[in-house]
């Protein structure tokens, strides 16, 4: 999702875990596709952070919309999310 969403670096769930305890640097690219993922402002996230937001990030157009869907589809089910994905691929 950060990559494909918010222009984030491809990251291992082991490699966010890092970044809270500092064990990963917490970069402007992190820091603004974090902020895109989860739907708030990445100016907000940065002064959080204290770290700068990432400058021309390439976000996806439907950012927005993606980041709700992936907000919800937290709820689902292993099998859920399964049936979601193959009807997204016949329906491309």
């Amino acid at each position: 999702m950060l990559y494909f969403i918010g222009d984030g670096p491809v990251a291992s769930s082991s490699t966010m875990a890092m970044l809270g305890p500092g064990r990963t640097k917490l970069t402007p690219q992190y820091v603004t596709a974090f902020a895109t993922v989860l739907g708030f402002p990445a100016d907000d996230l940065a002064a959080m952070a204290g770290v700068a937001a990432a400058t021309d990030p390439r976000l996806h157009r439907n950012h927005a919309e993606l980041a709700r869907l992936a907000w919800n589809a937290r709820r689902l089910t292993g099998d859920q999310l399964s049936e979601v994905l193959d009807l997204a691929r016949r329906l491309r």
